[in-house]
C-alpha cells in the first residue's frame, strides 16, 4: 500500500470523495475553493500538512470565508480513518494518487490549468506516461 506523506493525506483529506456522497455527508473542496484555500495557507507560511499536526484547529480558527467555513475544514480534516480503509482498497486495486506537488502529475496539465488543475488525480497503470506527448483524462 502506498504510504502517503503528510502533505499528500491533508490535500486528499480536504479535496477528495471517499464514497458517494449522502445528503448529510461535508462536500470536499472544489479546484476552485482549493486553490483559495491553499493561497491563504501559502500566504501566511503553512503547508497543507501542517493542518494535521497540534496547531490545525488553531490554524483553522484564524480562516474567515463565506463560502468554506471552519466547521466544513475540520470535517474533512478529521476523515482520516476512512481515508485509510479507502486508500488500502485502492492499493490493493491498482490505484495510485498524484497530487499537484508531485514530480510525475502532468506538467501540461499544470501549466494550461495553473492553479485550478485538480488538486488530486487519481489512476492506475504507468504514471511515467502522464508527462509524454499525448494525455487524456476520465471523469
Amino acid at each position: 500500500m502506498e504510504i502517503l506523506d503528510i502533505e499528500k493525506q491533508s490535500i486528499v483529506l480536504l479535496t477528495s470523495h471517499f464514497k458517494k456522497p449522502g445528503k448529510d455527508d461535508v462536500n470536499p473542496l472544489t479546484p476552485t475553493e482549493w486553490k483559495v484555500f491553499a493561497s491563504w495557507l501559502r500566504e501566511r507560511g503553512y503547508s497543507p500538512g501542517s493542518l494535521l499536526s497540534e496547531d490545525g484547529e488553531n490554524i483553522i480558527e484564524s480562516w474567515n470565508n463565506e463560502k468554506i467555513s471552519r466547521d466544513r475544514l475540520i470535517s474533512l480534516l478529521k476523515r482520516g480513518a476512512q481515508m485509510s480503509m479507502i486508500l488500502e482498497k485502492w492499493s490493493r486495486a491498482g490505484i495510485w494518487i498524484l497530487t499537484r506537488p508531485d514530480s510525475d502529475y502532468p506538467q501540461k496539465l499544470k501549466k494550461r490549468l495553473g492553479q485550478l488543475s485538480p488538486p488530486v488525480l487519481f489512476g492506475s497503470g504507468n504514471k511515467s506516461l502522464l508527462n509524454l506527448e499525448g494525455i487524456a483524462v476520465v471523469g
